[in-house]
């Protein structure tokens, strides 16, 4: 880890996961970097969402979730995952 954050190596390593996983998830908006690299958040939030993945609620309704709903400091996995499920579809 540099003194600016973690790289996208780093992080997908840290989470157990792909390099292209966490490029998928920058680009769905579910991490965020400065370009270079991710604050040391963007670990807990990625292995929340390849749990939430397990539980079937894929990265994109996490996407759509975090555009949409705040939750608070604290929320647990099985609260998220209860109002994820309760988010309806957009029209096509």
């Amino acid at each position: 880890m540099s003194a600016k954050g973690f790289t996208e190596d780093e992080v997908a390593k840290r989470a157990g996961t792909t390099p292209a996983y966490i490029r998928r998830l920058t680009e769905l908006g579910i991490l965020e970097s400065d370009g270079a690299s991710f604050a040391p958040r963007a670990v807990l939030r990625a292995r929340v969402v390849l749990d939430l993945d397990a539980m079937g609620i894929d990265a994109e309704a996490v996407a759509e979730a975090l555009a949409t709903v705040t939750f608070r400091v604290g929320t647990s996995r099985s609260e998220v995952a209860a109002r994820l499920v309760r988010i309806e579809p957009s029209p096509t």
